[in-house]
């Protein structure tokens, strides 16, 4: 395995022991900073602000809240070293005046920490900002919204819903196949592993996929996706999009695997559309992507991640964002992603959100369906199969 020098911290990062988990134990010594699953409020969402610190006395684009206990929740992450603070504007709007909020005058205390941290609006139409106070080394990744705790449900409507049960007969062939003939939505399907087949043979009905035991990542490849033509895949422009995929695997050792949406179909190649490697996310496509992923190979070796890409450009500064959700075998798990029309992302693992990424998908990207299996480099220990329940894909009909 490669390691990127730029990604270690001051101490040689341990795989076994996440630095990103110790949010965990800060919350003990702050009262004031505690888990999104606390909140008290969830209004409507207005935004995402997101973007990096290099330098002291940077400051983030102002989040105007309009809701008096309106919910603003701040995620923090990357290499770096830096005191950040939040703030208010006090006097009339636009008075250009900001004072820290009490609390919140150092939010990200331990270098190179993954931090989740909430604050709740004390009044109507308050402004919030970050702000760096001391730099000393490093790149911090954040990322604050209001509202938007708990996923959205939808009208059809207002959205076109492809939902699949697979339980039509199995295909038993790699290619251009029909798996739910009452959805008419065709999936597309080329394997480096095992074909992507329908079990019709267990009471919930499934698909499943097996990636290959060779150790590496392009020849041991197992990808499903949708067809990408202009009936079946969601423009982002349109409106909200969403997908989630119910999953399991059986085996969770020397593995790697996501689901989400793409831009590629996976028919004339088999692609692992991303890959982590201790701390660096890579695009294997490098187009429009983002999942909800695991793998071996990544610092926090044990979680869901949540990874995307914005016309080739990855999110959260291509680093690891973990979902702080263990992913154990045999287990199934809810893998939601929702998408702004602004391309805004909002990740979510059994109903609770994990990640957010602001622009993570272009407007103009065309996105469907995509799952992937293959193993991990540090270590593989056979393949995995992979059990997919169902896939529920929302995309917003058009205005015009």
């Amino acid at each position: 395995m490669t390691l990127r020098q730029k990604k270690l911290p001051v101490n040689q990062r341990n795989k076994e022991t996440i630095p990103m988990f110790n949010y965990l134990k800060t919350l003990a010594a702050g009262a004031f900073l505690f888990l999104i699953a606390a909140f008290p409020v969830q209004a409507s969402h207005t935004a995402i602000v997101g973007s990096t610190f290099t330098a002291v006395d940077q400051v983030s684009t102002a989040l105007r809240v309009a809701t008096l206990g309106d919910t603003v929740s701040i995620h923090i992450n990357g290499v770096y070293d830096m005191v950040v603070e939040l703030q208010k504007e006090v006097g009339s709007p636009g008075s250009g005046a900001w004072a820290t909020i009490p609390g919140f005058k150092d939010i990200a205390p331990a270098a190179n920490t993954q931090y989740r941290i909430g604050y709740t609006t004390e009044t109507a139409n308050e402004s919030i900002r970050l702000r760096v106070t001391t730099d000393t080394s490093g790149t911090l990744v954040y990322s604050m919204f209001d509202g938007r705790l708990t996923p959205r449900t939808f009208s059809r409507t207002t959205h076109v819903n492809g939902f699949d049960d697979f339980y039509a007969n199995d295909i038993g062939t790699t290619g251009d196949a029909t798996f739910s003939p009452s959805m008419d939505w065709t999936y597309f399907i080329h394997t480096d592993g095992t074909p992507f087949d329908v079990l019709v043979s267990i009471q919930e009905g499934a698909g499943d996929m097996t990636s290959g035991t060779g150790g590496t990542i392009a020849a041991d490849v197992t990808a499903v996706s949708g067809d990408i033509v202009a009936n079946s895949a969601a423009l982002i422009s349109d409106g909200i999009t969403a997908v989630e995929w119910r999953v399991k695997s059986d085996n969770v050792g020397g593995q790697s695997f996501g689901f989400g949406l793409s831009g590629v179909v996976a028919i004339a190649d088999a692609i692992a559309l991303f890959t982590i490697d201790s701390n660096l996310v890579t695009d294997t496509a490098a187009t429009n992507d983002i999942a909800i992923m695991f793998s071996t190979d990544a610092d926090g070796l044990t979680v869901w991640q949540s990874v995307s890409t914005n016309a080739g450009n990855v999110g959260n500064n291509d680093d690891e964002w973990a979902c702080a959700n263990t992913v154990a075998a045999n287990t199934y798990y809810r893998l939601r992603i929702e998408i702004e029309a602004t391309g805004d992302a909002f990740f979510f693992v059994d109903g609770n959100l994990c990640g957010v990424e602001a622009l993570a998908i272009a407007t103009t990207a065309r996105l469907i369906p995509y799952a992937w299996a293959t193993s991990a480099t540090d270590t593989t220990t056979g393949g995995a199969v992979i059990i997919v329940d169902y896939v529920d894909f929302y995309m917003a009909r058009p205005s015009d």
